[in-house]
């Protein structure tokens, strides 16, 4: 979209205090031109907030995936639009048994 490359730069600056989180993103893609999702190694997509909250939703994503070993892996999806709540939606299948 007409403001992708700027949305690509502030997803680089915010991700700066996270490279492994940053190592572990295949590619972002711009949804409607507000907000991004980003499609993580495993397979997973993380559903990041309208532009503005950027910054502390990567902050959340980097600590769950700190906390849950192989998250992408064991997820399909997780939502991280809200301010107040994490949405994780389950992968299924192998995937979901760490063999992906």
């Amino acid at each position: 979209g007409e403001d992708a490359e700027s949305a690509a730069m502030e997803l680089l600056v915010h991700l700066e205090p996270f490279p492994e989180l940053a190592a572990d993103i295949l590619y972002a893609e711009r949804i409607a031109s507000r907000r991004l999702d980003l499609h993580l190694r495993g397979g997973a997509r993380a559903m990041m907030p309208r532009d503005g909250d950027l910054g502390a939703a990567l902050a959340r994503l980097a600590a769950l995936d700190a906390q849950i070993p192989a998250l992408a892996a064991r997820t399909q999806q997780v939502d991280l639009r809200s301010r107040s709540q994490v949405f994780v939606t389950p992968a299924s299948g192998p995937r979901a048994e760490g063999n992906a």
